[in-house]
């Protein structure tokens, strides 16, 4: 590869890390990650996942639409949740700088592809 091309490339990757679409993202899974709270809402719903799975076993279903209702509880906590909905915000805004570059970058390749395929 030319060392130029190489070198634009390896400064487009550095500006794309640094940028504060990205940084933002970064920093968002940070906290996920760091939360107590929503360690405390996953854990919750693995131990209602693994008595859903137990009570599937037995044929409880009472018990399934029990924890079913709880899980649907911990799933709107989760998806509620600042953190989560900060984060989800932050990675829209990604997936639409990295669509955006698939698009600029590749569509040559992809019309090109598609045209071959239809041939």
């Amino acid at each position: 590869m030319d060392q130029r091309i190489k070198d634009k490339i390896d400064h487009f990757i550095s500006e794309y890390h640094n940028s504060f679409e990205y940084q933002t993202l970064i920093s968002a899974n940070n906290s996920l990650e760091t939360d107590f709270e929503l360690h405390t809402i996953r854990t919750t719903i693995d131990i209602i996942l693994d008595r859903i799975a137990a009570a599937v076993k037995q044929q409880d279903h009472e018990n399934i639409k029990q924890q079913q209702q709880a899980l649907q509880a911990q799933k709107l906590l989760l998806d509620t949740n600042p953190l989560i909905v900060s984060y989800n915000n932050a990675f829209k805004q990604i997936r639409e700088i990295d669509n955006y570059l698939n698009e600029v970058l590749l569509s040559k390749f992809h019309k090109k592809k598609l045209h071959q395929c239809a041939s």
